[in-house]
């Protein structure tokens, strides 16, 4: 199995691939078993850590639940009655594309006001950045030596832990829009639980407690039935409950993997398979495609596809 960031359908076709200038209405299944011979479903990644934490990881037991993947962008999973929803052409759950401000900053998606635009790790890191062109005189400034290059969301919340107010403040930015976002999931939903999950959920209580006093200005009815979870990373989970399945099947296809990638990376820019696959492409940009297929390859498989028995897909 593969998780993609991008809609998909009928677990085959990806309508785009979202930040990537790639074919749409792509049937990377199809692609994916033809240069692999192996049976390949495929599911947008989002969608795949929701249906992990419901099933296996911070909310298993909850009959409905919304995860929130935050990281470079923010993807979503919205899990009910046992089933994901995905909507008609695979698009639904795309939380990070509602829109929280009118006509606001531009989204990698192309669109402006995004919920992504403005609580993603991205996000965080580029009002960072101009707020630090401004101002010198910080904490933050000094831990990352000046080098706005290597300024990342990690270096804020480390600077936020040693008081710099400066990192603090970036940090109510940052929760006051996942509150607002948060809040229109709840309002509009209202599942049993939110799960935080990505890069910034490491950040524990340091976003959860602000992001959970923010809500209740934007949340209608009652707060105290709503649970705001970290998410425990539903493959984690399974991995600890299943030892004995878990380490036979991973380590067999890992092992598998390992061995098609290295014969098969050559081959396909040789032969131009990939090429032929993505014609906007060049050999490099090509290369670079093929790491970040294997990557959400190794990355995801499991997740998807590493139970036999069908109810676990």
């Amino acid at each position: 199995g593969i998780g993609i960031p991008g809609p998909v359908k009928n677990q085959s076709i990806v309508g785009f691939f979202a930040n990537f200038d790639w074919e749409r209405n792509l049937n990377l299944k199809e692609k994916m078993e033809k240069l692999s011979g192996i049976e390949t479903r495929i599911e947008n990644d989002a969608n795949i850590i929701a249906q992990g934490e419901a099933i296996f990881g911070a909310a298993k037991g909850k009959k409905s639940s919304i995860t929130i993947a935050i990281g470079t962008g923010i993807g979503g999973g919205i899990f009910y009655n046992g089933n994901l929803i995905s909507g008609m052409s695979g698009a639904g759950g795309e939380i990070g594309h509602m829109k929280v401000v009118k006509d606001g900053k531009t989204c990698g998606c192309g669109q402006n006001g995004c919920f992504e635009a403005y609580a993603s790790a991205n996000s965080l890191v580029k009002e960072a950045k101009e707020r630090l062109k401004l101002n010198e005189d910080n904490l933050l400034f000094k831990e990352i030596n000046g080098n706005l290059d290597e300024l990342e969301a990690k270096n804020i919340f480390d600077a936020a832990r040693k008081g710099d107010e400066f990192s603090k403040d970036l940090i109510e930015y940052e929760s006051d829009y996942l509150a607002l976002g948060i809040g229109n999931l709840l309002n509009i939903i209202n599942p049993e639980c939110i799960v935080i999950s990505g890069g910034i959920s490491l950040a524990g209580d340091e976003i959860l407690l602000p992001v959970k006093e923010k809500l209740k200005k934007y949340l209608y009815g009652n707060y105290s039935e709503r649970k705001i979870l970290s998410g425990a990373i539903g493959f984690a989970i399974f991995a600890r409950e299943e030892k004995e399945l878990f380490r036979t099947i991973f380590l067999d296809t890992t092992e598998r993997f390992e061995k098609l990638y290295e014969e098969t990376l050559n081959e396909l820019l040789t032969k131009q398979n990939l090429l032929e696959s993505f014609p906007a492409l060049e050999e490099e940009e090509a290369k670079k495609a093929v790491n970040k297929i294997w990557y959400f390859l190794f990355g995801y498989a499991t997740l998807l596809c590493t139970r036999l028995d069908d109810n676990y897909r």
